[in-house]
């Protein structure tokens, strides 16, 4: 299938793009004292787990969105081609109770509800 042999090189990145553009810029970030308090509690194959004083959440899902977000170009039948890879969002206490985007909401959207889920 030649549609699935194109998309594998983007897939395959995901792990990749997880590592070299989430995590490590983000541990960086912490280690230089951007956001005191917050710390990645866990990494897995397309997701980083940071917890995070409330008052610097949305700076540093602000900074995921834009690292792990970025347009990257791979090859095509017809020449090459470009795809940001989405990123979703999740914030709560708990797996039970979270709020999830598909992309990056509004600060203000951001705010209310950690407003709301009392975070």
């Amino acid at each position: 299938d030649i549609k699935g042999g194109y998309a594998w090189l983007p897939q395959h990145e995901v792990g990749v793009n997880t590592n070299q553009l989430g995590f490590v810029p983000c541990d960086e970030a912490i280690k230089k004292g951007a956001w005191r308090g917050a710390r990645i509690v866990q990494q897995g194959h397309d997701s980083l787990i940071v917890t995070t004083p409330p008052r610097w959440a949305y700076a540093i899902v602000e900074h995921l969105c834009k690292w792990m977000g970025q347009e990257r170009s791979y090859p095509g039948a017809g020449g090459p081609w470009t795809l940001s890879m989405p990123i979703g969002v999740k914030v709560g206490h708990n797996w039970k109770d979270m709020k999830e985007w598909k992309e990056l909401p509004s600060r203000e959207e951001f705010e209310e509800c950690l407003k709301v889920c009392r975070i």
